[in-house]
């Protein structure tokens, strides 16, 4: 197999990979949804399955507004990361 060929199976591989991901991704937001929808999102028992929903707290920062209306503090605490996201996608 030739180098080419090579990346062109795993450009491919990626590619089913990925869509197999994002649709067992949305078969757990669909089954979620129906378990938020079923028990009123009230922690439930159902035997040999607890079913459970704990309130979480996450605090954030609105990083555009605070460097937009306070730039001093942004410049001193914020901070900016750089990264590459790879794409794979078939040609059209």
């Amino acid at each position: 197999m030739t180098k080419e060929q090579r990346a062109r199976a795993n450009a491919k591989r990626v590619a089913e990979l990925t869509a197999e991901l994002n649709a067992k991704k949305k078969e757990l937001e669909e089954l979620k949804a129906w378990f938020r929808v079923e028990t009123g999102e009230v922690s439930t028992d159902y035997g040999t399955w607890l079913v459970e929903f704990t309130p979480r707290v996450t605090p954030t920062v609105d990083a555009k507004r605070l460097q937009t209306e306070r730039p001093e503090i942004f410049a001193e605490y914020g901070r900016l990361s750089e990264s590459r996201v790879l794409k794979v996608k078939a040609r059209k």
